[in-house]
């Protein structure tokens, strides 16, 4: 290419720039078109985050009794999280908690970061319904606080950024517990 026109150009360079530029421009046209368009089509699927993003600020989850309020202390929670639905199928993030004197459990980093959350509290029934069914925003929770709905009593409690309430059903449980058979009276 050089040797052929050594009359018409000064330099390699420009021999490259001048026959390689509207080469390079529709590479280049193309691949931002490929990126416009990626964006676009995660904006318009609603994707909230189209990358994984670190959050720093923590996620507490609080346990309520939905009938009066109260704590529940040393709870044992279990914590799924995820990107979507197939990964609560898959239980993919599942960690295990155990609440403090006041109801509460800071959540890891690893499942603050997640989009999603579910909590589910062992040996005590939610006061939602469907509680595996339901996906927890994480963002939300962080901007906003967040509560589960309480279908046991009226109990209410102000929502507080960075806080999750879930309400449980503590009389329940222990009437459950009452008619052990193998209970000592």
């Amino acid at each position: 290419m050089w040797s052929e026109n050594v009359g018409r150009y000064q330099s390699p360079e420009a021999v490259l720039s001048i026959e390689t530029f509207p080469k390079a421009l529709c590479m280049i046209r193309s691949l931002v078109l490929s990126i416009v368009g990626g964006l676009a089509l995660a904006n318009l699927c609603g994707a909230d985050e189209t990358f994984p993003v670190v959050h720093t600020d923590p996620i507490t989850v609080r346990v309520l009794d939905g009938r009066n309020g109260k704590p529940i202390p040393h709870a044992q929670l279990t914590l799924v999280g995820g990107y979507d639905k197939e990964d609560f199928k898959r239980q993919s993030w599942q960690e295990a908690a155990l609440t403090d004197s006041q109801g509460y459990v800071h959540l890891s980093n690893e499942m603050a970061n997640l989009p999603f959350l579910q909590v589910w509290v062992l040996k005590y029934p939610t006061c939602q319904q469907k509680p595996k069914a339901a996906m927890f925003s994480t963002d939300e929770i962080r901007r906003d606080g967040l509560s589960t709905p309480n279908r046991c009593g009226i109990s209410t409690v102000a929502s507080t950024h960075g806080v999750f309430i879930v309400f449980v059903n503590s009389k329940l449980t222990h009437d459950l517990l009452s008619l052990h058979p193998f209970k000592k009276q």
